[in-house]
């Protein structure tokens, strides 16, 4: 979940990282100040796209501010900017936080040009930008944060502080469980440095460690009503992940499991003239009960052609027990369309014996594939299928 800038700075603020001082508005009556004025949204480069101003004035303030709000940017309506203090600074820097996946470890991100876009910087002069791979066992040490900051060129006067801010912005990585934490800019005043640009994305599977209540959104858009639905799925259950669901344009219904494999299978679908009505991926051996509600929500999507269900060889998950909750969803839906699935591993035998006895009780156009079906083979199945059924229904 990627947060607006008020609610980062919040974060950053309990972590002990120095923030101006700013409030929240929803309307021009309740801007008081001359202040900075930034449109709330989930979207960077705010500056370059005429949503941010230093106003000097309190009328100044209040008129953009009125501009801003109940505008639209990138088709999302603008409900409230920030009024931030006017900060005086003398230089600006970048430093961030993000999970290499190569890695697998945090990695650290500084430069000494900093206000602006990160990768104008790192296309106009890759070397301004450097990293320190982090230990996770280990955590980031003060001495290490600052002989890299000296490494990277900053002033031995700066050291110090900007190294305390690295040194908090890692325990505040970790202890949020973020997959990106950036300060951009980190401004350098009379008084030391100050966190002017905050942002956080926060790993979704780990919200049932904390007690947030951040309004569902999404980068772009609304949540729709089934995003939601599939999103509280795995609220407060740590039992495997079932509820990442994101509704497409599409009319063949989606159920992936195995990671890059599911990318794999999504672009093979598209490749056949296939039209997802979904991205939807589950794993780490979620319970019956949690796959009866993810199919039920991906199911009750109108106008659906075709399911397909297809994942590559499971290891910690039990086929038997996923298909058991996708076919007590199936036994109320009572769906009309194909049902193609690909799956193996423990509990296939199982599993297909479940959804075989299904199709026979109920009268379901189920296909069964395993292992010695490779997964994309099955995409110009399901593809066939649904056009298939769809000419059915003319």
């Amino acid at each position: 979940m990627k947060l607006f800038e008020f609610e980062s700075k919040k974060l950053f603020a309990d972590y002990g990282i120095l923030v101006p001082k700013g409030y929240l508005a929803t309307s021009s009556e309740q801007v008081n100040n001359a202040c900075v004025v930034k449109a709330q949204v989930l979207a960077g480069k705010r500056g370059k796209a005429g949503i941010v101003k230093v106003c000097k004035t309190v009328e100044e303030s209040k008129a953009f501010a009125e501009k801003l709000l109940n505008s639209e940017f990138n088709g999302k309506r603008i409900e409230s900017v920030y009024c931030e203090e006017l900060i005086s600074f003398s230089k600006e820097l970048f430093l961030s936080l993000a999970f290499d996946s190569v890695r697998k470890q945090p990695v650290l991100v500084f430069s000494l040009d900093g206000g602006v876009d990160i990768e104008e910087v790192n296309a106009s002069n890759p070397n301004a930008i450097k990293k320190l791979y982090i230990d996770p066992l280990q955590g980031l040490q003060s001495w290490q944060a600052r002989e890299f900051l000296k490494e990277s060129g900053l002033s031995s006067e700066l050291l110090n502080k900007v190294g305390d801010v690295c040194v908090k912005l890692y325990k505040l990585f970790t202890s949020v469980d973020a997959r990106m934490a950036e300060v951009n800019p980190l401004a350098v005043t009379t008084d030391g440095v100050i966190a002017t640009g905050a942002a956080l994305i926060l790993d979704d599977d780990a919200f049932y460690r904390h007690d947030w209540k951040f309004t569902p959104r999404s980068a772009s858009r609304e949540l729709t009503e089934r995003e939601l639905a599939a999103k509280k799925i795995d609220e407060n259950d740590y039992r495997g992940v079932a509820g990442k669901y994101l509704e497409l344009d599409g009319d063949i219904a989606m159920m992936t499991s195995g990671g890059g494999g599911s990318l794999t299978n999504m672009d093979a679908l598209l490749e056949y003239g296939g039209k997802p009505a979904n991205f939807t991926e589950y794993g780490g051996n979620p319970p019956r009960e949690k796959m009866k509600a993810l199919t039920s929500v991906i199911l009750s999507k109108p106008g659906l052609n075709a399911c397909w269900i297809v994942g590559g060889i499971a290891n910690n998950t039990r086929v038997d027990v996923t298909f058991e909750g996708i076919a007590d969803a199936l036994r109320e839906l009572k769906p009309k369309f194909p049902i193609i699935i690909r799956r193996a591993g423990p509990g296939e035998k199982e599993g297909f014996e479940t959804m075989r006895a299904l199709a026979k009780e109920l009268g379901l156009d189920i296909q069964l594939f395993g292992a010695e079906t490779p997964m994309t083979s099955t995409a110009k199945i399901v593809v066939d299928a649904a056009l298939k059924y769809k000419e059915s229904k003319k």
